[in-house]
């Protein structure tokens, strides 16, 4: 794993990625993000997604991570990104879309007291009252679902 800069990203982040480093694990965005959402420690969440079927240094189905939330007590539900753009300032509050960047640049409109995980094309993160806990806050990649963790 290249060397993470500490001013990139959250120390939860930064956490949850040395406890990956010494676990050898690799591709587990979504054991990352789900750790985050649920509050439970990553060895716990990574143990429980594997005895539901995640593969060591593989991607996480959808299900794995849903039957995870769940066993946790909490659900993943799809909302509107525009709840989330509304709330944007002048010409921004049009974008359709939100992007991975966007808790960072708009942060007022993150920062609700929710947390929600962000689905991107081979990705997952997440996103608690407007702080980015992942790789993935200095880029933009484009959400394709965006659920509200209840």
């Amino acid at each position: 794993m290249a060397r993470l800069h500490a001013s990139s990203f959250s120390s939860t982040y930064l956490a949850l990625s040395n406890e990956a480093a010494a676990a050898g694990e690799s591709n587990d965005c979504a054991v990352k993000a789900i750790t985050v959402v649920t509050g439970r420690p990553y060895a716990e969440v990574l143990a429980t997604m594997t005895r539901l079927g995640r593969k060591p240094r593989a991607g996480t189905p959808m299900h794995v991570n849903r039957q995870t939330l769940e066993l946790f007590g909490k659900r993943a539900v799809a909302i509107d990104q525009r709840t989330i753009t509304s709330r944007y300032p002048g010409k921004h509050s049009a974008k359709v879309c939100v992007t991975s960047h966007q808790p960072d640049r708009f942060p007022a409109a993150w920062k609700d007291g929710k947390t929600y995980l962000m689905l991107t094309k081979g990705h997952i993160l997440a996103v608690v009252n407007g702080t980015c806990h992942d790789w993935s806050r200095n880029r933009s990649l484009d959400c394709i679902t965006l659920f509200e963790v209840l």
